[in-house]
């Protein structure tokens, strides 16, 4: 059950109760994640509450950790080029500066599980199909009939498919709606968009 989304205004306070201590310990530290500290910051994820909020039921046992909070852990982990879950775990658990940033109390992070199960709330494919799907394997590539020449290329098997995606997003309708990722998707793209954060802000890169 979910009781209820931090705002970001929310999320911003328990920054500004958290940062200073951390500073006072080892402000060295605290410096040199100034780049994550300010995109978490600017990143408003209030946009994708709605969204998120859809996925958990009124009733049950209250979430020990909000949604808000999770897209956001996984959000820095990316930028933090970390791509194992279990490994980012062990981080938030090792270090008290990483699950501030994420919005989480030092001491009090999610496990494995947790962030496998938010994942999934967003996943539209259910256990058989991903089963399934898994059994079933690629053929392997064909190799060219003739040796291609020097500076020959293989000819397009699917020629205009970029033109047709980009035809399709004009006109407004979504180029893979049954895609079993849609929704997580559209989550980052409202919580990244224009009402949430500019998305190039976060592939910029340290001056030298």
């Amino acid at each position: 059950m979910l009781l209820s989304c931090r705002s970001h205004y929310q999320y911003q306070q328990f920054l500004r109760g958290w940062i200073p201590l951390l500073w006072a310990g080892d402000p060295c530290r605290v410096e040199s994640f100034a780049e994550p500290l300010t995109k978490v910051w600017l990143l408003d994820l209030d946009p994708a509450i709605p969204l998120l909020s859809q996925k958990y039921p009124s009733f049950g046992r209250p979430v020990e950790f909000e949604p808000v909070d999770l897209l956001r852990s996984l959000i820095l982990m990316s930028d933090m080029k970390v791509f194992g879950i279990t490994e980012w775990v062990d981080k938030l658990r090792s270090d008290k500066l990483l699950a501030v940033l994420s919005g989480f109390d030092p001491g009090k992070t999610p496990g494995v599980g947790t962030f496998y199960d938010f994942i999934d709330r967003f996943w539209l494919e259910d256990d058989t199909s991903q089963a399934e799907r898994r059994k079933r394997l690629r053929k392997p590539s064909r190799k060219p009939s003739k040796k291609l020449k020097a500076g020959e290329k293989l000819p397009v098997k699917h020629p205009r498919v970029v033109d047709k995606l980009v035809e399709q997003a004009m006109d407004g309708r979504e180029p893979f709606p049954a895609r079993p990722e849609r929704l997580i998707q559209e989550v980052f793209g409202v919580a990244l968009g224009p009402k949430g954060f500019p998305m190039v802000f976060w592939g910029c890169q340290k001056k030298p």
